[in-house]
């Protein structure tokens, strides 16, 4: 009886790559944008992708702050993000 072969043991090197976005991550990305989208900057739909879409409207968030524009989604832009929705909140 002939046993299909199996796919590599991944060496513990290769288990801590990863290729694609932790759950974290996409959690952060999807906040953002779903942050981003009510402030009115121009996302799709808050799928957690960090797309191109998505690096523009973080990038052009960024520069209507005047802080450094990397385009990147960090805990500190959620929170930048957050009170910026808030104080749009009418009281």
């Amino acid at each position: 009886m002939i046993r299909p072969s199996l796919p590599p043991v991944p060496q513990e090197q290769d288990r801590n790559r990863s290729t694609r976005p932790t759950s974290t991550d996409w959690e952060l990305i999807a906040t953002a944008e779903l942050l981003l989208k009510s402030l009115g900057y121009a996302v799709a739909q808050p799928d957690g992708v960090m797309d191109v879409a998505t690096r523009a409207a973080v990038m052009k968030f960024q520069l209507d702050r005047r802080v450094p524009a990397d385009g990147e989604v960090s805990g500190e832009l959620l929170v930048t993000l957050a009170i910026e929705v808030l104080r749009r909140v009418p009281h």
